[in-house]
């Protein structure tokens, strides 16, 4: 009640607004006390339908407010819950589907936040990291409820951007650092695998591999048709086809139980050098022999890679004793920058259609 009793009260400007009570309802939407997320709801939607320009600025910042409030205060840091498959944050997105302006910034962003510079990742366990926000978000875009075959494509090609981008710095690092592969024939420099080396790269690489496995799992549970999306990435696309409304396929069930076991098991590799070690060679391998990605990466343009990528969210955790590293705040204090338009413009062009096949790992050829 004191939640309400606040929000009633005269809200002291944009800024307290967008920082402090809508990501204040975007959290508390998910709690399982069914009064508090009743209140919460309809508070949310409440100033949603007052001031939604304003109020869709602090999305970003209820995201990561959700991710922590989930693994700190409820204990469970998954984005979704089974049996059903359901996303937690299936309140927010209701909330920002009524505006397709918001929608796409929502996923847009979402999605980008997953993205990372390798160097900076924060990979202590014991808090909250990136590896842990980026699972979150990506079992909530798995199990979102869409509502046109748009908020696919979009979300869908805005994953392979980042999997081409990052993936292939990443994958770079750890041929060098990890495999220890020498580029240059004339290298007789002894190189050593450290620790942390090692812990960053297959953390980066666990990263990638949840988007790639969520990207696959979005692809096969809506029969993603590669002609329609190739159109999408050039802005050919219909609106007729754009607005269609997507239907899950039969197998929805089965892949949903399939993606959550890939992620405890890629979570779960992360606990030992043997582990980690694997992760490091699949996700090489994924970038030089799968043949989805081939496919996904043809025909992007380098300079869209090397752009200003979305971090994640929050700015001021650090300064609260929150969340240090690519959580906290970025150097010198500067503002994570999100995409306000349209993410997925100039993206990867398949060339060719993929046949469908059984549900398996994506990070195999199909």
């Amino acid at each position: 009640m004191k939640l309400r009793l606040k929000i009633r009260q005269p809200i002291r400007g944009e800024r307290t607004l967008i920082r402090t009570c809508v990501p204040a309802l975007v959290a508390l939407e998910t709690s399982a006390n069914v009064a508090i997320q009743a209140i919460s709801n309809r508070e949310h939607r409440m100033l949603h339908s007052k001031h939604e320009t304003i109020v869709e600025r602090g999305y970003m910042d209820g995201v990561l407010a959700c991710y922590i409030y989930q693994r700190n205060v409820i204990g469970n840091g998954s984005g979704a819950t089974a049996n059903p498959f359901t996303s937690k944050m299936h309140p927010l997105y209701e909330i920002a589907k009524s505006s397709r302006k918001v929608r796409k910034k929502l996923l847009g962003n979402m999605t980008m936040s997953v993205d990372f510079e390798s160097p900076k990742l924060y990979v202590d366990p014991s808090k909250p990291n990136h590896l842990g926000y980026s699972k979150f978000v990506l079992e909530n875009l798995a199990f979102f409820e869409y509502g046109t075959f748009d908020e696919l494509y979009q979300v869908v090609t805005t994953m392979e951007r980042v999997v081409s981008g990052t993936g292939i710095t990443v994958a770079h690092s750890i041929e060098t650092d990890i495999l220890l592969l020498k580029l240059d024939s004339g290298d007789t420099t002894e190189r050593i695998i450290t620790p942390d080396t090692l812990k960053l790269l297959a953390t980066s690489a666990a990263i990638l591999f949840m988007l790639w496995e969520c990207r696959y799992f979005l692809r096969k549970s809506y029969s993603i048709n590669d002609n329609k999306s190739r159109d999408y990435k050039s802005n050919k696309l219909s609106a007729k086809d754009a607005n269609k409304a997507p239907s899950r396929a039969a197998t929805w069930s089965n892949g949903a139980a399939t993606l959550w076991k890939r992620f405890e098991e890629i979570m779960t590799d992360l606990k030992s050098d043997e582990g980690m070690m694997k992760q490091c060679k699949e996700f090489v391998d994924l970038l030089t022999v799968d043949n989805e990605f081939k496919l996904a990466a043809e025909g992007e343009d380098p300079e869209d890679l090397d752009g200003e990528r979305a971090l994640t969210p929050i700015h001021d955790l650090q300064e609260e004793g929150g969340i240090g590293g690519e959580l906290g705040t970025p150097g010198n204090n500067k503002k994570r920058k999100f995409t306000s338009g349209s993410p997925e413009k100039g993206l990867m062009r398949p060339k060719k259609k993929v046949k469908a096949k059984p549900w398996k790992s994506a990070g195999k050829d199909e």
